[in-house]
């Protein structure tokens, strides 16, 4: 049945658009538009010190949702008070477990090789996110000779909505530590 050359190529290509479809079907199904809404009772945990020469890092807020299997995380750049969000959002059928382990590996070392990953990432848009950053309310040296202005930035997250996620407004503060002086050279 299978002797010409080209019978084989069409069913092996029937094959492999066939796969394709129902991984993009099964992809879909995984990605259902979720509406995220992050309130004070949403827990959330902030991480601004790592294990590095560094006093501080990047200040990031995580705010589980665990019902609807989605993450939003606030991020300051590194030794900055500029913030960026974004919303991550996990299989429907993933673990909280296993979303705890994602969180954790976002600011530690990433150990837990069994965490859950997003199926879609979200950046949310620099107009939807306004910021006003507070005077220093304390100075901070390093170890190392690093310094660093401690501020706080007060945020407000615009509604927002796509294809993949809907984001109800959401007004929170972070602490932030702008840097002001480098590691010393030894």
């Amino acid at each position: 049945m299978w002797n010409n050359q080209r019978g084989r190529h069409v069913f092996a290509a029937t094959l492999v658009a066939w796969a394709g479809a129902m991984v993009s079907y099964t992809l879909a199904a995984e990605v259902e538009r979720r509406v995220v809404e992050i309130d004070d009772d949403t827990p959330v945990v902030e991480v601004n010190r790592y294990y590095s020469l560094q006093a501080h890092g990047p200040t990031q807020q995580f705010f589980t949702l665990a019902d609807t299997r989605v993450i939003v995380v606030l991020a300051t750049r590194d030794g900055t008070a500029e913030v960026r969000a974004s919303v991550h959002v996990f299989d429907p059928e993933a673990s909280v477990e296993s979303l705890e382990k994602w969180l954790n590996n976002q600011h530690s070392d990433a150990l837990y090789a069994d965490a859950a990953e997003p199926v879609r990432s979200v950046a949310i848009p620099a107009e939807r996110l306004r910021c006003e950053v507070s005077k220093p309310i304390a100075h901070e040296v390093g170890r190392g000779g690093d310094e660093y202005d401690h501020v706080q930035v007060t945020y407000v997250l615009d509604d927002f909505s796509n294809e993949f996620i809907e984001l109800t407004r959401y007004t929170g503060t972070l602490d932030a530590f702008v840097r002001t002086r480098e590691l010393t050279r030894r």
